[in-house]
């Protein structure tokens, strides 16, 4: 596989930090950067996203992926900075369904 470059975009968590070990471990071939450790702004293509700020695209002249940890991608497809080019995408986590059901029926139930 060719390498990956992927930027981590969020303004609440250090994506990085949270899922860093797991690409290295099951997708080696992409490496997670956060803003700061990206030498060439222009290279990155990819993205991993949480909630990002409305110019968190604009460093990144040639973003194609957008990937979304969030369980819907709405937030996405409204967001200020989204470009023609940009497709958005989101990661599935079966842990991720068991939490919202659980949060759904916390407030059905509390």
């Amino acid at each position: 596989m060719e390498p990956i470059e992927a930027v981590c975009l969020c303004q609440e968590y250090d994506l990085k930090a949270m899922y860093g070990a797991a690409f290295e471990e099951f997708s080696p071939w992409i490496t997670l950067l956060r803003p700061e450790e990206i030498a060439a702004s222009n290279r990155i293509r990819h993205a991993l996203v949480f909630r990002p700020a409305a110019d968190a695209f604009e460093p990144y002249p040639n973003l194609q992926l957008l990937c979304s940890i969030e369980a819907g991608v709405d937030g996405l497809l409204v967001h200020p900075g989204l470009r023609p080019e940009m497709q958005v995408v989101r990661m599935v986590n079966p842990g991720q369904a068991n939490m919202m059901a659980g949060f759904a029926i916390y407030h059905v139930v509390g």
